[in-house]
């Protein structure tokens, strides 16, 4: 999906942004004016300084998502046969409980059952967690979603808190594995913010 490929800016930098393009507009627009009129005011340096301030701005503002630091993040091994298919991450408002049944030696299924979880989605096009720049964009509307090995999940709490799971391995016993399991990692905003990358 589009929303997952381009760069979305922080809010501050998208209304600092915003402004500076406005500025550059009306100032080149009054510059054109000067030169119809043949004014000898030197609007040339201010529209140049400008539009060089906005390229500047846009490049080099930082661009690491300001959530970064408060995300809870790990990696884990499950036997999904255990505790009726659930497990639990996070803390506190941003806890999630994650409930699992077996749907092929590739696949697994993930619902949206347990009492702390609003929502789940498949997050199509998406390699990595960090490819999400909104989240909101996936289809919320399934109970269940099915991700293969080395696609990812997204849940909503019910405290309005996201978390993204990135399935890396399933294994079955009913095909052909010694062992039942999922392995995955996951991520999860404990702000209520959308934006994973």
């Amino acid at each position: 999906m589009m929303h997952n490929t381009l760069y979305r800016f922080q809010r501050r930098q998208k209304t600092a942004l915003f402004w500076l393009a406005i500025l550059f507009l009306v100032l080149s627009f009054a510059w054109w004016i000067v030169e119809i009129l043949d004014w000898s005011f030197p609007l040339e340096p201010l529209v140049v300084f400008v539009g060089g301030l906005t390229t500047l701005t846009a490049i080099y503002w930082p661009f690491q998502a300001s959530n970064v630091n408060n995300r809870l993040c790990g990696r884990t091994t499950f036997g999904y046969k255990a505790n009726n298919g659930q497990f639990l991450i996070g803390k506190d408002e941003a806890e999630l409980t994650l409930k699992f049944s077996n749907a092929s030696g590739e696949a697994i299924h993930l619902y949206s059952d347990p009492a702390n979880v609003s929502r789940i989605a498949l997050a199509t096009g998406a390699g990595q967690i960090s490819d999400i720049k909104d989240v909101t964009v996936f289809d919320f509307s399934n109970r269940v979603v099915t991700p293969k090995e080395n696609q990812i999940v997204c849940l909503q709490n019910v405290l309005g808190n996201f978390a993204c799971i990135h399935i890396h391995d399933v294994k079955g016993e009913s095909h052909g594995d010694s062992v039942s399991e999922v392995i995955f990692s996951y991520v999860i905003l404990p702000d209520g913010s959308t934006d994973f990358s």
